[in-house]
């Protein structure tokens, strides 16, 4: 986004250009592609000045300076303290909210006359501390989350100022501007990659329906089509593809956002206009949404322990229940309010099981990727240690990110005994790609591919290759990548229909050096046949440097991490056959990657207010506040289809 005030003259160009066609916009140097597939490391979903909920909540950075950030600039938390990535991402997509542009142009460009209406004075409002800013900062948040949930047809949201305004010239202008930003910043660095895109935020009683849409390149749809022109994801698609069928490399796809505020909807087997699929409404919509998050900083979206498995790693990162009856008014979930298995992903992969066995196609044959989803334009702030928060000034300080919600004092915290229910429960995650180069292109095809995995927020490396038959065991991980390549296919594949075999998959997982060492590597199958269906974790390596009583799995107490321990491998492989491989079962099989224990965020919170460990130890057990973690990665899944199926 431009800067607020932008001249009329650049306006006046915006417009009569359209800025339809960036010429030269991927039109650079780039370094000369890898014989093999290198992994990089991104963030899919962030939100800057030009999303209304990230700018009420006082986040006032341009498109431009969160890649600057993700380059490795620093920039300032809301403490006044320089806050910077430990080491630089290689790509961003920008996914600000498409229904929020039009509010966007009017509030910051003056050539449509609408700067000094209140909500616009309110909406540029800095600084907001005082109780009242608070206060009006939270009508405002709230005011966005009731246009996404009540937006009618054909009527942008926030309809008093669109009576008034003409809110589709404003979000086109503020669209063309966007594009152009991003477009220049990625022409200026050719050692990162730039997306155009958006977030469409249809979100209809509660129910999020959410999905980032990513541009190849800089030929886009010339408007961000959102909940306000599409009721469905199908319509987003017809409208994108009727104006990207007539442009040359026009392409896009979209990431399916956040699956655990679906209340059950997102691995359904009804689409996205209620009706039941198809093979032909299946086939199209995974040819355009490839990819689900399975982390963000609302939380773990690959299972819950006691929603469908007993999987003791499953207890990570899990929401809390969502109290609000805006957000979660269906009634009889008990205290996890509306949280239901159909939510997760592991859960979601056993219903579309099913539907493929049923209809002969798979709407959710999808890779997996992680986001941080912050609304601080601080993409792949992902650290447990120097965490300023996701959520603007409501999780700024360490007093505000260990307060339960509502806010409460600095004194109150010590001597609150509600749960621990928060903003931004934790930092988020990251995206990882495997691709020849670092360019839009490379990238972009990795994702379409679904050569994808997501993490935790660490950088583990990881490669996972399937196939029937390797020929020798892999000592070396460049040795692995080779034979995977050679004789195997990736993560996000399906294996090529060979019967009477048994499928082999070969791995290698390297620790990130600023992280923890790694513990395990697991193997997670998922299965269906005949209309039921079934799940099994397998430990296919276990680091041999464990302790006696061995490998830990963290509970979220303090005990759990021992400061100068070194537990753990630096890098693991293994070779595994599935033993329990049922020909005529469709399945699916993904790899989960899981580090020692070490400190959350919490625990460094704690200590910048000065609590004890017994003060900790005391607090986290009334209030339900975990102080150690297990982070880790999850590779797309690889896929059979039993033959004549």
């Amino acid at each position: 986004m431009v800067e607020p005030g932008r001249l009329l003259s650049i306006f006046i160009a915006a417009v009569l250009l359209g800025f339809c066609v960036w010429a030269h916009g991927n039109d650079r140097v780039s370094s000369r592609p890898a014989a093999h597939w290198e992994i990089f490391f991104g963030d899919v979903h962030s939100h800057t000045v030009s999303s209304t909920d990230a700018t009420a909540l006082d986040t006032f950075t341009t498109v431009e300076k969160e890649f600057a950030f993700a380059r490795g600039a620093v920039s300032k938390a809301y403490s006044g303290e320089p806050v910077s990535l430990r080491e630089p991402l290689d790509f961003v997509v920008a996914t600000d909210h498409s229904e929020t542009q039009a509010v966007q142009g009017l509030c910051f460009l003056e050539p449509f006359g609408a700067m000094d209406e209140p909500l616009c004075r309110l909406l540029r409002k800095r600084n907001q501390n005082s109780a009242q800013s608070r206060y009006d900062a939270g009508l405002l948040y709230r005011a966005f989350v009731l246009s996404i949930n009540l937006a009618p047809v054909k009527q942008p949201a926030n309809l008093p100022l669109c009576m008034k305004y003409d809110c589709k010239a404003a979000a086109t202008a503020f669209w063309n501007l966007y594009r152009q930003d991003i477009n220049r910043f990625n022409q200026v660095h050719p050692d990162f990659s730039a997306f155009i895109g958006y977030e469409y935020t249809k979100h209809p009683n509660g129910v999020n329906y959410h999905h980032q849409l990513v541009y190849r390149s800089d030929h886009t749809a010339s408007f961000p089509y959102g909940y306000t022109e599409a009721r469905s994801v199908h319509d987003l698609i017809r409208l994108v593809d009727r104006e990207c069928n007539n442009k040359t490399d026009c392409d896009y796809l979209l990431i399916d956002h956040n699956p655990i505020q679906s209340k059950g909807t997102r691995f359904s087997t009804l689409d996205k206009n209620g009706q039941p699929w198809t093979r032909e409404s299946a086939q199209a919509y995974i040819n355009r949404a490839p990819l689900v998050e399975i982390f963000q900083n609302k939380g773990n979206q690959e299972c819950r322990r006691g929603f469908g498995n007993d999987d003791p790693l499953c207890n990570f990162e899990n929401v809390p229940a969502t109290p609000d009856p805006l957000l979660c008014p269906s009634p009889g979930h008990g205290k996890y309010g509306c949280v239901m298995a159909s939510n997760y992903v592991r859960n979601g992969l056993k219903i579309v099981l099913l539907l493929q066995e049923s209809i002969g196609a798979n709407p959710y044959k999808k890779g997996f990727i992680a986001a941080t989803d912050n609304h601080v334009a601080r993409p792949g702030k992902t650290d447990e240690k120097g965490h300023f928060g996701e959520w603007g000034y409501e999780d700024s300080r360490p007093y505000l990110r260990l307060t339960p919600f509502p806010l409460l004092s600095k004194e109150e915290v010590n001597h609150s005994t509600m749960p621990f229910d928060g903003f931004g429960v934790n930092p988020g995650g990251l995206a990882a790609v495997q691709a020849r180069e670092n360019s839009r292109d490379a990238i972009f095809d990795a994702m379409k591919q679904r050569r994808t995995y997501a993490t935790s927020g660490t950088r583990i490396r990881l490669h996972v290759f399937g196939g029937w038959r390797f020929d020798q065991k892999p000592v070396s991980i460049a040795g692995l990548i080779e034979m995977g390549q050679k004789q195997g296919v990736p993560m996000g594949s399906d294996l090529p229909p060979t019967a009477g075999k048994t499928p082999h998959f070969v791995i290698a997982a390297q620790r990130d050096p600023g992280g923890a060492r790694l513990q395990r590597l697991q193997v997670v199958k998922v299965w269906a046949r005949d209309g039921r269906t079934g799940e099994r974790v397998y430990d296919v390596a276990i680091s041999p440097n464990e302790p006696p009583s061995g490998a830990v799995i963290a509970s979220g107490a303090l005990h759990d991490y021992q400061p100068g321990q070194s537990w753990g491998s630096e890098q693991l492989l293994a070779s595994w056959s599935d033993p329990d491989f049922d020909p005529l079962a469709h399945a699916a099989w993904y790899v989960r990657v899981i580090e020692e224990p070490s400190r959350r965020y919490t625990y460094y919170d704690a200590q910048a207010l000065g609590w004890s460990e017994q003060e900790m130890v005391k607090t986290g057990t009334e209030r339900h506040i975990p102080w150690t973690l297990q982070e880790r990665a999850w590779s797309s899944p690889i896929w059979y289809t039993p033959e004549g199926l």
